[in-house]
């Protein structure tokens, strides 16, 4: 797994299973809410990887050492959003260029989907980032 991990920063390619995303400020509850979406629909596919650090262009953002990202946090995010739980496992990944990029390794879930167990906050009368139900 660390050589695939290796690879994907060094040669970034969205995928069904590899979401790239630019710097998320995950002390912003609806940045969090934002990643809780990630995650679920990541584990109802069958597991993939988020990788912190690149715009839309595939480019590195030159900060992806500044989310704050770590297993707490990550833990903290889906024990109240997503429902059954899930273990993601989080790691920092340099790559060629020197960067380091945060990845969220998500565990595929099985046959009963990840729901959404409560929804974002709330913008004009509308949850943001994630809505409560299936996913």
């Amino acid at each position: 797994m660390r050589d695939e991990l290796q690879r994907l920063v060094n040669d970034p390619v969205e995928s069904l299973e590899v979401e790239l995303k630019s710097n998320f400020d995950l002390k912003d509850d609806r940045h969090r809410a934002h990643l809780a979406r990630h995650i679920a629909a990541l584990a109802n596919y069958g597991g993939g990887v988020i990788i912190f650090g690149f715009n839309d262009d595939l480019n590195p953002t030159g900060g992806g050492d500044d989310v704050a990202v770590d297993r707490d946090v990550v833990s903290s995010i889906v024990k109240k959003y997503l429902e059954p739980p899930l273990q993601c496992d989080v790691r920092m990944v340099t790559s060629a260029k020197g960067q380091v990029h945060p990845l969220i390794v998500v565990p595929g879930h099985g046959a009963a989907p990840i729901c959404a167990r409560a929804g974002g906050p709330e913008d004009r009368g509308k949850p943001v980032g994630i809505v409560k139900g299936t996913y």
